[in-house]
């Protein structure tokens, strides 16, 4: 059996609640040799450091803790088990329903099935419903049983089954009402609300998964001067990688040739694409705006930047807040003393009617109405959300504790105006020295990819004007532009580089200065 010493990660199924994630970790950090165990609900994934240990005993583990587990490189899909169970639960118990309160709904008092033949009739339908429906809170109690513990699953199994139970023996021997429809709606009651709670949690866990497909799935490799596309898993630290403008980096590297502009907005919230040459550095998962450039990879897979920052957010997911911990602590207990009340209700409506089944029905409402799911599952929900939310404009979160005391905040800093803007540049204010400058400029950028061109166009063509088409066009990354507009010569760059091409700068000092007390971008538009 193979053995592996770096974190190993399982996908697991049948999570609903903080009280299963301690579950599992509890199981996972119980087999010898492990030395972490972390579950993320959100991803619905376990990272597991385990020198030495099989993943299969890994596996073994979550599964004798009462959920199900594979390897999280398996190609194999992950099913919601609960998705046939739901429509299935749902008929079945429409139908007893119906069966069983027809002489109600009716309003003549008599059901529509004679009674002997009717309590057949009801105990063909829900045996399915309890059996097959009902089978995943039956397996988790008995785990938990297993384990000396109590959970949710324990309250529905036992109300579930001793409505059911109680039922049959009616059926069979007679002599008192049967509560087959109780049972059913309160199974499927139950699925619909996990199928909602799994909604929301692979809601709230989109961020990562949205972080996760920023990586492109392949890449352009070059090797002995021929291009060839492989999986982006295949690229390995010294490999050249083709990177045409518009595609995402596949790995983080250094550019071995080109210049473009790249945005790295992901990484630094800077909106501004960055211009990079020979020697500079790039980033997984950022884009390449205008050049073609050849990237040696440096790091790739779980090393890479990108990796690192959905771990990040993985872990913030799943780190516990005071007030969840507070929860899953109430949770252990409440369990117990539920079933206690729930026995308690049961003596009580015996002893003032002195008939037993008289309390059943209550003991059963008791046990079902009481489950603790909200305890475990609102706090966790809620932060998942949260650093979901901050990941996706990127904010990283350090977790639930960080969020419970942001409310706190009177004061914050950020390191520069970039992070804060809209990111899509605009033209606020001009200097125009002749009249034609507006269109020339506007023209001379229309082959640019530069967010600050696109915005040069837009204003030259504010309110229908005309612009005309360049007659060539040549881009100076990180620079500017030069193009021919109706025959004549037309630069639009930085201040550097109209200095550099020969251009008198010296009666814009006093605007570009204004401007650039307002931390404004300065685009200058001088004609040739």
């Amino acid at each position: 059996m193979s053995t592996a010493a770096s974190p190993i990660r399982l996908r697991l199924k049948g999570l609903h609640c903080a009280s299963c994630v301690g579950r599992v970790e509890t199981a996972l950090r119980g087999l010898s040799g492990v030395t972490r165990a972390e579950v993320s609900l959100a991803t619905e994934q376990a990272r597991v450091e385990a020198p030495g240990v099989p993943v299969a005993a890994l596996i073994q583990a979550v599964r004798q803790a009462g959920y199900d587990a594979e390897a999280a490189s398996s190609a194999a899909a992950q099913e919601d088990t609960s998705d046939w169970r739901l429509p299935v639960a749902v008929v079945g118990a429409l139908a007893l329903m119906v069966l069983s309160m027809d002489d109600l709904i009716l309003g003549h008092g008599n059901h529509m099935v004679p009674d002997p033949p009717l309590r057949w009739i009801l105990l063909a339908l829900a045996t399915p419903v309890q059996l097959l429906c009902g089978w995943p809170f039956l397996r988790g109690a008995l785990a938990s049983a297993r384990r000396l513990a109590a959970d949710m699953n324990t309250l529905v199994a036992v109300g579930t089954w001793a409505a059911y139970g109680v039922s049959v023996a009616a059926v069979f021997g007679g002599g008192h009402d049967v509560y087959f429809e109780s049972s059913a709606t309160i199974i499927a009651l139950i699925l619909l609300g996990r199928s909602l709670e799994l909604r929301a949690r692979r809601s709230a866990g989109d961020a990562v998964r949205r972080l996760m497909a920023l990586r492109p799935a392949a890449a352009h490799r070059v090797r002995d001067g021929v291009e060839s596309d492989v999986p982006v898993e295949q690229v390995v630290p010294g490999d050249l990688l083709r990177i045409r403008p518009g595609e995402r980096v596949p790995a983080d590297g250094e550019i071995v040739e080109g210049e473009s502009d790249l945005d790295e907005s992901m990484v630094t919230g800077e909106s501004m694409p960055v211009p990079r040459g020979p020697g500079g550095p790039v980033t997984g998962g950022t884009v390449n705006r205008t050049g073609a450039l050849l990237v040696r990879a440096a790091r790739v897979g779980d090393d890479a930047l990108l990796a690192q920052i959905v771990r990040a957010v993985e872990e913030a997911q799943s780190r516990k807040a005071p007030v969840e911990r507070l929860a899953d602590r109430v949770a252990g207990v409440f369990v117990p003393i539920v079933i206690g009340i729930a026995a308690l209700t049961f003596g009580g409506w015996w002893l003032a009617t002195g008939q037993a089944g008289a309390g059943f029905l209550p003991a059963v409402a008791v046990l079902v109405i009481a489950c603790p799911c909200a305890l475990g599952l609102a706090t966790p929900t809620a932060v998942m959300a949260g650093v979901g939310r901050g990941a996706e404009k990127g904010i990283l979160i350090r977790g639930g504790e960080a969020l419970e005391v942001a409310h706190r905040l009177r004061t914050v800093a950020f390191d520069k105006t970039g992070t804060v803007t809209e990111g899509k540049p605009a033209v606020v204010d001009e200097l125009v020295l002749h009249p034609d400058l507006r269109a020339l400029a506007a023209a001379a950028e229309k082959r640019s990819e530069h967010p600050l061109a696109r915005a040069v166009v837009a204003h030259g063509t504010t309110g229908g004007a005309a612009s005309p088409e360049p007659e060539d066009f040549f881009a100076y990354p990180g620079s500017g532009v030069e193009a021919t507009v109706q025959g004549r010569t037309v630069l639009v760059g930085s201040h550097e580089f109209l200095n550099g091409r020969g251009v008198d700068t010296a009666p814009t000092a006093v605007f570009t200065d204004r401007n650039r007390s307002a931390a404004r971008s300065r685009r200058r538009r001088p004609r040739g």
